[in-house]
Parts: C-alpha cells; structure tokens; sequence
C-alpha cells in the first residue's frame, strides 16, 4: 500500500508535469503570435532607403500563409532611442526569451526587441515565430498586453 506521503508526492509531480505540459503546448501555430511594431516618426526615422518593417512582416506573412501571425501597429513604446521596436506576444502576454542569446538584457527589461531596421533582423525575428510555433523555442510568458503603456491607434 502506498503512504500518504508518497501518495501527495506523486500527485505534486502529476501536477508540475500537467503545468509544464501546458506550458510548452501553450505556444504553438494554432494561436496566432502578434507582432505589434511601432511605427512612431521618431522609430521610423531610424530605418534607412524607406524600409518598413511592416510592410517587410506583411511580406513574408503572404510568402508563408502556415504561420499563424497578427501583424498590428502602435505608435509608441516608449523606446525611441532603440527603435523601431517590436513585441511579441500570444495568449494575451508578451512573450520574452531567456537563453539562446535571443533578447539582450535591455530587451529582456523592456520586453521588445529592439533597433528593427533591416531585413536581415525581421528574417530573423519571423524564423523565430515559426520556432515558436513549431515548438522548437521555448517563450516566456512575461506580463499581460493589457498592461504594457504602448500607444495604440485608435480603434476603427
């Protein structure tokens, strides 16, 4: 007969287990990853020969119609120095990276990336999301959208 102890053992296990599995089921290509940018003048005087990362994510969403992606504007993240700036987020919070050498310390603080200014690093970013969503790369829940003071345009 098992004992009481080893009983709620096992039950503890039993649960971390179904939390981890949750977990990492939680980010997967049947939720859509947003990518919300900003797309305020001061981030956008950034950008050199009139790229946009935008209309570069837009691009690759009609090249890869298999990735699940909501691609939304703000017009500020408070990181002008930094920009254009990006945030990932899915389920309603914003996703973050710990290992891997995939967000700096800054971007980890700050919870976007930062200086997206060519194609090279929307390559970049989009393979990422489809990591995520293929399950490759582990994401970091890291706070509610609706927190987050970004501003937004306003609803049509």
């Amino acid at each position: 007969m098992m004992s009481r102890n080893t009983f709620f053992s096992l039950s503890s296990a039993a649960v971390a287990l179904f939390w981890i599995t949750s977990e990492v089921h939680a980010f997967s290509a049947n939720n859509p990853t947003t990518i919300r940018v900003c797309t305020g003048s001061s981030c956008m005087s950034k950008c050199r020969a009139g790229f946009n990362p935008i209309k570069s994510f837009e691009n690759l969403k009609k090249e890869n119609e298999d990735v699940n992606v909501q691609i939304e504007e703000t017009f500020c993240m408070n990181q002008c120095k930094r920009g254009p700036n990006l945030r990932l987020f899915q389920n309603d919070q914003v996703l973050t990276f710990d290992g891997e050498g995939i967000m700096n310390d800054v971007e980890m603080k700050r919870k976007s990336f930062q200086i997206i200014g060519s194609d090279e690093k929307v390559d970049m970013l989009w393979n990422l999301i489809k990591d995520i969503q293929d399950g490759n790369v582990d994401a970091k829940e890291s706070g509610d959208v609706e927190k987050l003071t970004d501003i937004m345009p306003a609803k049509k």
